[in-house]
């Protein structure tokens, strides 16, 4: 059941995701990495990811806002940043920085199936650099680490992100007030070449 003080938000054009080749049925983080799509920006000194500290949050709530305040509204949902800044201060949350510079955050937890992503979210002069991609492939090996299959996250209908979701393997699995419960199965591997592809244009 959602609930309309939870906000769990997923916008980036900067995902690419990967094929799994037909192995075994859960995998080591040296299998996914094997298997990955190759980010076109590596991570180096340029580029880290780390946790969040106390110092990025303004940066973590007003990215948040920028990108889906508009969005929630067209649903009529509520936003209240008190609300918002005591969901997301109690969950795993991790930046990426570029040069120094705050570029954006994924939250997220695990339950005994898999990761929840409650928000991936990066700003809006750094889209389109495959900076998502290198947070949410921790998400991925972090899973994998934990022996767990399951990636799940919510996006708003009105999202044009969602489609890009979809398209790289994530299927709906339920839907309430405008929000799409979505899920990928690290076991489903039967991703095909030309989607893969397909993906990795579009999710730049």
């Amino acid at each position: 059941m959602y609930h309309p003080n939870k906000y769990f938000h997923l916008t980036v054009k900067s995902v690419t995701f990967f094929a799994i080749a037909k192995t075994a049925p859960l995998f080591t983080s040296a299998e996914v990495r094997r298997y990955m799509l190759p980010p076109v920006t590596k991570k180096s000194s340029m580029v880290k990811i780390r946790k969040a500290k106390e110092s990025d949050y303004p940066d973590i709530f007003s990215t948040m806002k920028e990108n889906m305040y508009q969005l929630q509204s067209e649903l009529g949902l509520e936003w209240s940043n008190d609300k918002l800044q005591n969901h997301y201060r109690k969950k795993n949350n991790l930046v990426i920085v570029v040069n120094g510079a705050f570029a954006g955050f994924v939250s997220y937890d695990f339950d005994e199936k898999g990761a929840f992503i409650h928000s991936l979210q990066i700003i809006k002069e750094r889209q389109n650099l495959f900076l998502g991609y290198n947070l949410f492939s921790e998400i991925v090996q972090e899973t994998i680490s934990k022996k767990l299959s399951l990636i799940c996250c919510c996006v708003f209908e009105n999202n044009k992100a969602k489609e890009m979701y979809l398209r790289i393997g994530f299927k709906e699995i339920d839907r309430e007030k405008g929000i799409l419960k979505l899920q990928l199965d690290l076991n489903q591997r039967d991703l095909c070449t030309k989607q893969r592809r397909t993906s990795l244009h579009d999710l730049r």
